[in-house]
């Protein structure tokens, strides 16, 4: 069964929420994680009331990264309104309101930003890493540009068969193996979209694509911009 991810934050007022047999007072600027299947649930208070944002996603990008939150930080977080996760989120449900219907991949791309977010802000930055995996990421910092470069070429830097380098991989940095090499090659091309005057089919070919659609499309669901729009800073 594919699990569907729900993230719920409280605007105004207080609810419950219950995961594995812990009962949470939800107040304002506070907000909740869950999967379905699990065992939770959240409920209403009698007389009270609860005003709230949600937004739910799925998919095995989604799943890794929930996955990563809820183990590590756990399903409940405190958010002020003017944080960044939630000046995403409030984004996303105003164009719902106004039945502004993205493409799907533009929606897939709001809500990866929505989660990159959460993760930047509640996930440890720096891990002691097994050695494999260290290794892994000094190859992949070193190789990255490189347009042949694959996952099976990751593995072997780390010793490892290629499914357990990624389940490994996942487990420590919270992302799989190729989006780690997407997210690295994205950085190196937002650096030079801005600092450069280089054009930008030659930056998609510099961080490692030999087709500029590709390298557009990557670009626009990572940042949910286009190469054009980050180089205007618009």
């Amino acid at each position: 069964m594919v699990s569907v991810h729900y993230f719920q934050y409280c605007l105004e007022g207080m609810g419950v929420f219950r995961a594995d047999g812990r009962e949470h007072e939800i107040g304002k600027g506070q907000a909740f994680l869950f999967s379905v299947p699990s065992d939770t649930s959240y409920w209403l208070p009698e007389g009270a009331h609860w005003e709230r944002l949600f937004v739910a996603f799925r998919g095995e990008t989604a799943t890794v990264l929930v996955r990563s939150l809820l183990e590590e930080h756990g399903p409940v977080f405190d958010l002020p309104v003017d944080s960044e996760p939630i000046q995403i989120l409030l984004e996303i449900c105003e164009k719902a309101m106004e039945r502004e219907k993205p493409s799907g991949f533009r929606a897939a791309s709001q809500l990866y930003r929505f989660l990159m977010s959460l993760c930047e802000r509640f996930l440890t930055t720096e891990k002691d890493y097994p050695a494999p995996i260290s290794d892994a990421m000094r190859f992949l910092e070193i190789e990255y540009a490189n347009p042949n470069l694959q996952v099976e070429d990751l593995a072997r830097s780390a010793s490892l068969s290629k499914s357990y380098f990624g389940r490994c991989f996942q487990r420590y940095t919270g992302q799989t193996p190729a989006l780690a090499l997407r997210n690295r090659r994205m950085q190196a091309a937002r650096d030079m979209l801005i600092y450069t005057h280089l054009p930008m089919k030659q930056i998609a070919l510099l961080v490692g694509y030999r087709d500029y659609r590709t390298f557009h499309r990557c670009c626009l669901f990572l940042s949910g911009k286009t190469p054009g729009q980050i180089r205007r800073g618009t």
